[in-house]
């Protein structure tokens, strides 16, 4: 039985946290435990430059930026160039020690981007002038960061881990807030369409624009998945459920994978979602859970053997275009993974 799930050169070393794909859908960003970060062609498949020695820990979020500019947030956020075959970073701010666990492109702007941190602050970074700005400051940690069509911005909010409230921004005015209550369920948001989505401990759904909870149904959620150009929502569950919910009706609910499911994500022109796991499968689905295609890279354990906990050939992170037809996938075993979709079938590349 082999020993780790790759042995490829343009891998990473250690569990990939972040999977990203830019709003083109030309390139994909992977970033990984210990701070490395990796751009991928994504027609090709091709590693085309990767850096690090600028996040000493876990890389939290990443975003591609219109002009090729990679940001990343870790203990600090920073902005990385390509130089040759290498991605050169820069850190620019830092919130004195404490994480920074959200990271949005500026919908007012382009060329800027907005975090979260852990100490309860909101900010938003001018990335041309390397100058950061507090837009607030609440009590609490703020996490999930997340922006609607129309510009407002919303975060998940809680003094504990097990507590979820919501505080959304609009025009740089506080729009509406949430006080925190009891999840009940892992700590997950989605926006779809013009609703934001939290397990509360059932998946409830607000309205963007004024707070106001619209519906809710019963589901016990560990990761979700929504955009706000799709009017629906997929949630996956530590024992390897999918529910798929239209936010009007009852949701479709199918049993998935085996294990937890870690990753989601949509292809909103296409109408298609991915779910990985820790059974080490990636698999297609329409938005009510027919399924379209399986991908196993294949695995190191003895036929038979169930996947245990931080199991190396877990696939736990993945991102797709927006078109669905190139699917960015990370492994716990610092595997990579960029697949093609050509409308019947998932295909390695690279």
């Amino acid at each position: 039985m082999d020993a780790t799930p790759s042995t490829r050169a343009t891998d990473h070393a250690g569990r990939v946290t972040v999977t990203t794909i830019s709003a083109d859908g030309r390139v994909g960003v992977t970033a990984a435990r210990g701070g490395e970060v990796a751009l991928w062609d994504l027609a090709s498949g091709v590693c085309i430059a990767r850096g690090g020695d600028v996040h000493e820990k876990w890389v939290h979020e990443a975003v591609v930026l219109r002009d090729g500019r990679i940001a990343t947030v870790g203990n600090e956020l920073a902005v990385w160039r390509v130089v040759g075959r290498r991605l050169v970073g820069e850190a620019i701010g830092d919130r004195g020690g404490y994480q920074m666990l959200g990271l949005i492109v500026d919908p007012a702007d382009p060329t800027a981007v907005i975090t979260t941190c852990v100490d309860g602050s909101l900010m938003r970074w001018r990335l041309d002038d390397r100058s950061g700005e507090v837009l607030t400051r609440v009590s609490g940690r703020l996490s999930l960061l997340a922006a609607g069509r129309d510009g407002t911005i919303v975060a998940r909010v809680g003094a504990k881990l097990n507590e979820t409230g919501l505080i959304a921004w609009r025009n740089q005015e506080c729009a509406w807030s949430l006080a925190p209550a009891p999840l009940g369920a892992h700590a997950c948001m989605a926006i779809a369409g013009d609703r934001v989505i939290v397990p509360l401990p059932a998946a409830t759904a607000f309205d963007l624009s004024t707070g106001r909870q619209v519906t809710m149904c019963k589901s016990i959620a560990m990761t979700m998945a929504g955009h706000r150009e799709a009017s629906w929502v997929v949630m996956g569950t530590d024992l390897g459920r999918l529910y798929a919910w239209d936010l009007v009706g009852d949701p479709v609910v199918i049993d998935a994978h085996r294990g937890e499911v870690y990753g989601l994500a949509i292809a909103p022109e296409a109408r298609l979602v991915m779910s990985v796991g820790r059974d080490g499968s990636a698999r297609l689905w329409t938005p009510r859970l027919d399924s379209v295609a399986r991908f196993e890279p294949g695995c190191g354990r003895e036929s038979g053997v169930e996947p245990w906990l931080d199991d190396p050939w877990a696939l736990g992170s993945c991102a797709g275009s927006p078109d669905g037809t190139r699917w960015l996938v990370g492994g716990f075993g610092g595997q990579v993974h960029v697949l093609g979709w050509d409308g019947e079938r998932l295909v390695a590349l690279g």
